[in-house]
């Protein structure tokens, strides 16, 4: 059996054989959510010696079974309570549950399995050994979450091993809520949209650069964390906290696709939304890899929020280990800004607001087209899409909200006979009546990024 110490705590998505190297504890907790676990180790430091022993671990590292063997006997066989986020039910973690029943019945631990998620799931906390009532308050704490809730879920675990004491009920930790506002009256304004995770689990410095840079080029922020952009009370925040200044763009670094434009609570501000990421593989990963991001940063902050009519700027930030936590023996997982990146972002963000605010007769738009080598044929060529005829529809709307356009071809064809006049990437004697100086053509070229000139020199 091919067996690792682990020597980070962010998961890459294998199922190796790993070994935590945890000592026992009284109390274990195992959750799928870095920022669940980073708020519950901060709660632990807040607490001091006031809580019994406690080990944090992520659940996605004991997906190997015999991962799950090697931490019962190690680390969980003296626990006198073991409480699992659980998502997707007991077939998601099959072996480990199994394990943990086992367990349980020689040992005498309590178990407290409770659904990963906010929703109470009576199937998930029947798997339980203390009592309903006890494994639905626990369950509250953790849902409602926040750093308050994260302290007295760990009273109540306390309490649960034996320990004397009364535990407040959960308090209230909103949905959403305003984080960021320091609108001006005539700046251009930028409307900042993040998952409230991120507050909770303490890992919101890419957000908190992310403003900076953007106050820095004379921007007015508004940044709001939510729930996600389907509840109800999210929503209802973004409407009120914008209704007096509306943005000019909006950044958008939530995942997922609403998929109802009359559902998304971003669609009634008619503004360009710049969709970033905060992704949950390394930058060392990203780097490495000929396809950049994940399968599942690319589905969840790609591919699915161009559903929505989101514009893919950047990932501006990559899990990273932050810190060994020595109280609970977990490496604690957080986002890792990525500099250049944010600058690239608030950039852009600010050239959208400048256009956004500049007079619509005097923008200067351009539609880029596909132009292949070799054939004519391929210009503007789309899979199941008349890229012609959507440009000439295109065109119209622009001059329709009065873009100044000298000319729009009738047809698709007619305005590919038109391209056609002058240079393509077809072999022939044409030449362009585009001209550049050598210090024009030095100047754009020496603008270009150090590999593809590197390249073009090559070639030439």
């Amino acid at each position: 059996m091919h067996l690792l110490a682990t020597t980070s705590g962010v998961i890459d998505g294998a199922a190796e054989a790993v070994d935590l190297k945890q000592s026992p504890a009284e109390i274990v907790i195992l959750s799928a959510a870095d920022s669940e676990l980073a708020n519950l180790s901060r709660a632990l430091d807040l607490l001091g010696d006031r809580v019994p022993t406690v080990r944090l671990a992520n659940l996605l590292l004991l997906q190997h079974n015999y991962s799950v063997d090697l931490y019962c006997e190690k680390t969980l066989a003296k626990a006198k309570l073991i409480v699992v986020r659980l998502l997707g039910g007991e077939s998601y973690w099959s072996y480990g549950m199994a394990s943990l029943k086992a367990l349980a019945e020689t040992s005498g631990a309590k178990l407290a399995i409770l659904p990963g998620g906010t929703e109470a799931d009576t199937s998930t906390l029947s798997l339980s050994t203390i009592s309903a009532a006890e494994a639905e308050r626990l369950r509250q704490y953790f849902a409602v979450g926040g750093p308050e809730n994260a302290v007295l879920a760990l009273q109540y675990c306390r309490m649960l091993v034996g320990h004397d004491g009364i535990v407040e009920p959960p308090q209230p930790f909103p949905p959403a809520a305003i984080y960021v506002d320091n609108r001006r009256t005539e700046a251009a304004r930028i409307g900042v949209v993040f998952y409230r995770s991120v507050i909770e689990g303490g890992q919101s410095a890419p957000i908190d650069l992310l403003c900076n840079a953007l106050g820095e080029r004379g921007l007015a922020v508004s940044a709001l964390y939510v729930a996600s952009l389907k509840d109800a009370a999210s929503k209802e925040m973004i409407v009120h906290a914008w209704a007096d200044a509306p943005p000019d763009v909006i950044i958008n670094a939530t995942a997922f696709a609403v998929g109802d434009e009359a559902q998304d609570p971003l669609a009634p501000y008619d503004c360009p939304v710049l969709q970033v990421s905060l992704a949950g593989s390394s930058e060392e990963e990203w780097r490495a890899s000929p396809r950049g991001l994940a399968a599942k940063d690319l589905a969840m902050s790609v591919v699915l929020p161009e559903l929505d009519g989101r514009i893919a700027a950047r990932s501006i930030s990559f899990k990273a280990d932050a810190l060994w936590h020595g109280r609970s023996e977990c490496r604690i997982v957080t986002y890792k800004p990525v500099a250049d990146r944010i600058t690239y972002v608030a950039d852009l963000a600010a050239n959208w607001a400048t256009l956004r605010r500049t007079a619509v007769a005097e923008r200067r738009t351009a539609i880029i087209l596909a132009n292949y080598p070799n054939r004519d044929g391929r210009i503007a060529n789309g899979v199941g899409y008349d890229t012609p005829a959507s440009t000439i529809a295109i065109l119209a709307a622009l001059a329709g909200d009065g873009h100044v356009i000298s000319s729009i071809p009738a047809t698709g064809n007619a305005l590919i006979e038109a391209l056609q006049t002058g240079v393509t990437n077809a072999s022939s004697k044409k030449t362009s009546a585009i001209r550049f100086s050598l210090e024009e053509y030095q100047s754009h070229f020496n603008a270009l990024p150090r590999a593809p000139r590197a390249a073009l020199e090559r070639r030439w």
